[in-house]
């Protein structure tokens, strides 16, 4: 969290103000980083659909620090 601030420029209390939890950051730093896959041009067939789905998904999480770390939550 307090990355973050330092990132955004402002203090922690702010963002936890906007955020409450850590899990809630994650939770919206996931949504963020699903929200950039392309869902246009898939092909049409369900297995090859499906795969070029998930190559979309890996490309997203190894686009960002850490995105495909799979950490612990909870």
């Amino acid at each position: 969290m307090r990355v973050v601030a330092d990132h955004l420029g402002v203090r922690m209390n702010t963002v936890l103000w906007h955020v409450k939890t850590k899990a809630r950051m994650l939770d919206l730093m996931a949504d963020a980083v699903v929200g950039e896959i392309g869902y246009e041009g898939l092909p049409a067939g369900a297995p090859e659909g499906a795969r070029e789905l998930a190559c979309r998904y890996r490309q997203a999480l190894l686009s960002h620090r850490d995105g495909a770390a799979g950490g612990q939550r909870g």
